[in-house]
């Protein structure tokens, strides 16, 4: 039997099975990954194991392929990349590119849950603000539940009433995060990066750091710090985000499995980078990190430095809300 195509040529069922047995599948859209921190600091390392290994063991219509951290892209240029396409998916503190959102500059003075944020519309807001700055759209914000940050010293710090410790003529290393508490401790802040730390501290460059409970020792800075400060403030700003021309371009099922995964890491992901700062607390104790808990009026004046400072320097920038919103929205 003989059977006619649309074009009117007489094609043999065997040259169409051929046909058929040869047309190539669909293949999967590869989306290219980075972070800012490098692969094995815990927070990249769960990132991965959270978010990066389950999409692709999904085996949909989506892999991702990772092409490094910041020896791949500089990490305050991964917002650029992301924004230009030459990365999709970038996993960043959201600290590293305020200066094009300025609502990623509240993200780490927030003490509401990213739970709570989704169900108040706020983190709607985000996404807007997200969207009009750097293209893109927020899969998961991570480690809400995990483990505080911490000013790491060298030397056993003076306690001050009104800014809690008094840090007056002090090198610390900084970052946009802590600059404003640094500030109003009397500290001199120095911009380095985290694998930049070891070696200021060895060499004294810098005396102390702020820092997130967890992979202190990974970078081997216990040797040098001799004081964690109590009680630890702040949590994170990493986000998982992604081209948001590249998200509205693939397939639902492929946007739904993204979405999906996100909300998993941001759910879950607190509870394992808890576990192991505990661990390198440990570490740190071991080594003789000694633990400075400031209470009562000190210990307010400190968390009220922290966040007042930082608070004060958010009122500055303009937002895509009022600004008083939006801090009712992400700080109690």
């Amino acid at each position: 039997m003989i059977r006619k195509t649309a074009l009117g040529i007489l094609v043999a069922p065997t040259v169409l099975a051929v046909a058929a047995w040869i047309t190539p599948a669909v293949a999967a859209t590869t989306l290219k990954v980075s972070t800012c921190l490098v692969k094995n600091d815990d927070q990249a390392d769960i990132f991965l194991k959270l978010f990066f290994e389950p999409v692709n063991a999904a085996k949909a219509g989506v892999t991702l392929k990772y092409i490094g951290g910041p020896e791949a892209i500089p990490r305050r240029k991964q917002h650029i990349a992301l924004k230009r396409k030459v990365v999709d998916i970038i996993f960043c503190p959201a600290a590293y590119y305020g200066g094009l959102v300025s609502e990623a500059r509240t993200a780490g003075a927030s003490n509401v849950s990213p739970q709570d944020l989704r169900k108040s519309g706020a983190y709607d807001i985000l996404q807007n603000a997200w969207k009009k700055g750097i293209n893109a759209k927020i899969l998961g914000w991570a480690f809400w539940g995990g483990a505080g940050f911490h000013i790491y010293t060298t030397f056993k710090p003076k306690l001050n009433a009104k800014t809690g410790l008094d840090l007056s003529g002090i090198k610390m290393r900084s970052t946009g995060l802590y600059n404003p508490f640094m500030k109003a401790m009397g500290a001199t802040p120095v911009n380095i990066s985290a694998t930049e730390v070891y070696t200021a501290l060895e060499r004294g460059v810098v005396k102390g750091l702020a820092y997130p409970l967890g992979a202190v020792s990974r970078y081997g800075w216990e040797r040098f710090t001799k004081y964690r400060i109590e009680p630890a403030f702040f949590r994170s700003s990493s986000m998982a985000v992604i081209n948001l021309d590249k998200f509205n371009a693939l397939p639902k099922a492929d946007q739904d499995l993204l979405n999906k995964v996100g909300l998993d890491f941001e759910n879950n992901s607190g509870a394992m980078y808890l576990k192991r700062a505990i661990v390198d607390a440990q570490k740190q104790d071991k080594a003789g990190v000694k633990v400075l808990k400031l209470t009562g009026d000190v210990g307010k004046a400190y968390l009220g430095t922290i966040y007042g400072s930082k608070w004060k320097q958010n009122a500055k920038y303009k937002y895509t809300i009022p600004f008083e919103k939006l801090k009712a929205m992400m700080y109690k």
